[in-house]
C-alpha cells in the first residue's frame, strides 16, 4: 500500500535526523496540478497537534507554488510548534514554495532540489482579456511590466527622442511609456501590480527576519531583490549553489539523508503519477479499448458544402448515404491523488473523483475558402466530468 510506503520513508526521516517531520506536497502532474492554496491552512492543525513535541520540527517540501499569501501563515503553524525549523527539499519548492524556505532556520537540499524567484504573477477582474478565451483574463507577470518600463528607459536618448530637443524626450518620455501601457493594461490591474511586488517584498523580509543570521539592511534588500526582480524569469529554478551564494541558510544533506528524501520523492512520483500526463482520452482507450477501429473520416461520407446566401448542395446522385461510425460505449470511474499533507502516522489527501466517458459530437460547421461545409455528426469526443474535489482523511 502506498501510505504504508510513504509512512515508512518518514519514519526513516524521523530516525534520521532525530526530530518529527511533516510533508506538504502539491502535485504538478501536467493536466492535473495543484496549487498551494488556502483551503489547505486548517488542515495543519491536526498533523502538528499529532506530532511530539521537539524543539525542531522538519517540513518535506514539493510544490510548484501557489497563492503567496498562505506561506507566513503556515511557517507561523510550524514554528508554535519549535524552536527551530529546517524545511527539507528533496526536488521542487518553487515560487511560493520558496517563500516557504525562507522561513525556515535550515534549508536542507538535495543536489537534485532547486527553488525559484518570487515575483508574482497577478490576475483579478481589471486584468486584459485572453484573445483565445474572451471569458477569461490574462494573467501579468510583474516581470514584465518592470521589463517594459526598464526598455522604455534604456531608449531615452536613442532613436526615440524627437528632433525637438533630448532634454525634453528625456523628460516626457517615461511618462509617455507609462500612459501608452495604461491605454493597453486597465490602471488598477497596473496597481495590483504594485501592489504585488509591496507585498512579495514585505512577506519575504518578514520570514527572513524570524530566524538567523541576522541581515543588515543592505543585505536584505540585496537578497530580497535578487528573489524578485533580478532572475527576469520566473521558471529559473535556482539550485542550492547558487541559493547558497545568495545568502540563504542552505545545508547539503548527509548521503542517508539525501537517499531518504528521494526515495520519497520517488514515491511520490509513483503515487501521484507526477511523470504521466493526465490524458483522459488514453485512460478511456486503455480501459475499454475498441473492438473495430476508431471512427475514420472516410465513413463519414463527403461533407455537405454550402456557399453563403445558398442553400446547402445535397451529395452528388450515386453516391451512397454515409456509413454510421461504429459507436464506442464505456464510463471510467477515475480516484485520483493529487496532494498530501501528511506525517508518518496520519495522512489527508487531495483526491479528484470523476468520469471518463463517450459523447457523441453534433454536426459542426467550419469555414474554408469563402465555403461553409457541414461534417455530418455522428462522431465521439472523450468527456471528462468531474464529481468531486475534496481533501480526504486517510490516517
Amino acid at each position: 500500500m502506498t501510505l504504508q510506503t510513504r509512512s515508512a520513508l518518514l519514519q526513516r526521516l524521523e530516525a534520521e535526523l532525530g526530530y518529527p517531520v511533516v510533508a506538504y506536497v502539491t502535485g504538478d502532474r501536467p493536466g492535473l496540478q495543484t496549487q498551494v492554496s488556502w483551503d489547505q491552512v486548517p488542515l495543519f492543525r491536526r498533523h502538528l497537534s499529532a506530532m511530539t513535541q521537539s524543539a525542531e520540527v522538519g517540513l518535506v517540501l514539493y510544490t510548484r507554488g501557489g497563492d503567496t499569501n498562505v506561506p507566513w501563515t503556515v511557517v507561523s503553524y510550524l514554528r508554535e510548534h519549535c524552536d527551530r525549523l529546517t524545511v527539507l527539499i528533496p526536488f521542487y519548492a518553487h515560487s511560493s514554495g520558496t517563500l516557504l524556505t525562507l522561513g525556515a532556520d535550515n534549508i536542507v537540499m538535495t543536489r537534485y532540489a532547486t527553488i525559484s524567484p518570487i515575483d508574482p504573477t497577478v490576475a483579478n477582474q481589471f486584468n486584459p482579456q485572453d484573445p483565445m478565451n474572451p471569458a477569461a483574463r490574462l494573467a501579468i507577470n510583474v516581470e514584465d511590466v518592470l521589463a517594459y518600463l526598464e526598455l522604455a528607459r534604456e531608449q531615452l536618448g536613442s532613436n526615440d527622442v524627437a528632433e525637438s530637443g533630448e532634454a525634453a524626450s528625456r523628460t516626457h518620455l517615461p511618462e509617455a511609456s507609462f500612459v501608452r501601457l495604461a491605454d493597453s493594461v486597465h490602471p488598477l490591474a497596473l496597481g495590483n501590480v504594485k501592489r504585488s511586488v509591496n507585498q512579495i517584498r514585505q512577506l519575504a523580509r518578514k520570514l527572513l527576519a524570524l530566524h538567523p543570521p541576522e541581515r543588515n539592511e543592505a543585505e536584505m534588500s540585496a537578497l530580497v531583490s535578487a528573489l524578485t526582480t533580478e532572475f527576469y524569469s520566473h521558471q529559473h529554478q535556482i539550485s542550492r549553489r547558487e541559493a547558497k551564494a545568495m545568502g540563504l541558510p542552505i545545508t547539503e544533506p548527509s548521503e542517508q539523508l539525501e537517499n531518504l528524501l528521494l526515495a520519497y520523492y520517488d514515491e511520490l512520483v509513483i503515487d501521484l503519477e507526477l511523470l504521466l500526463p493526465f490524458d483522459a482520452p488514453r485512460l478511456l482507450r486503455t480501459a475499454f479499448p475498441p473492438s473495430v477501429p476508431a471512427v475514420v473520416p472516410a465513413a463519414l461520407g463527403p461533407p455537405i458544402i454550402q456557399t453563403p446566401g445558398l442553400p446547402i448542395s445535397p451529395p452528388a446522385p450515386g453516391l451512397p448515404p454515409p456509413a454510421a461510425p461504429a459507436q464506442l460505449t464505456g464510463t471510467l470511474t477515475v480516484h485520483l491523488e493529487r496532494g498530501y499533507i501528511e506525517t508518518s502516522h496520519t495522512c489527508d489527501a487531495y483526491t479528484t473523483r470523476g468520469e471518463i466517458s463517450y459523447q457523441p459530437m453534433a454536426p459542426q460547421v467550419q469555414f474554408a475558402g469563402g465555403q461553409q461545409i457541414m461534417l455530418p455528426g455522428g462522431q465521439q469526443a472523450v468527456r471528462f466530468d468531474v464529481l468531486s474535489e475534496l481533501w480526504e482523511r486517510l490516517a
